[in-house]
């Protein structure tokens, strides 16, 4: 028996009678437009009892266009933005390696071959 077959729905509840769910679409055909939908919609690979129902008007002309494009935008600054957090991290490792083995050449060797290897550094 499944209970997505009730024909019967209230403006609050989808046709599985569960509450139905806000969301935002961010298809370049509607970006930023919110709609009503079935809260098990893309869950658990469910795709829920199909109940769907626009709470924006329609998005017209110049913000249909402009939209996806800063979207877009902001895709690749987040990317970079990661790619630039991976190589901190990697230059900090490296950092950090290096005061190591600074720190092991200091406190092991003995002064001659730190004076050898390091110089003035010490």
């Amino acid at each position: 028996m499944s209970s997505c077959s009730s024909t019967v729905h209230t403006l609050d509840l989808c046709y599985c009678g569960l509450p139905r769910v806000l969301k935002t679409s961010w298809i370049d055909n509607n970006p930023g437009r919110r709609f009503w939908s079935c809260r098990m919609y893309l869950k658990n690979e469910r795709s829920g009892c199909g109940y769907y129902l626009w709470h924006d008007p329609p998005i017209g002309g110049r913000y249909q266009n402009i939209i996806p494009g800063l979207l877009r935008k902001i895709d690749k600054l987040e990317d970079e933005i990661k790619a630039l957090k991976k190589k901190q991290k990697m230059t900090i490792c490296i950092l950090v390696g290096t005061n190591l083995w600074l720190c092991t050449c200091y406190y092991c060797c003995s002064d001659m071959v730190i004076d050898a290897f390091c110089g003035d550094i010490f």
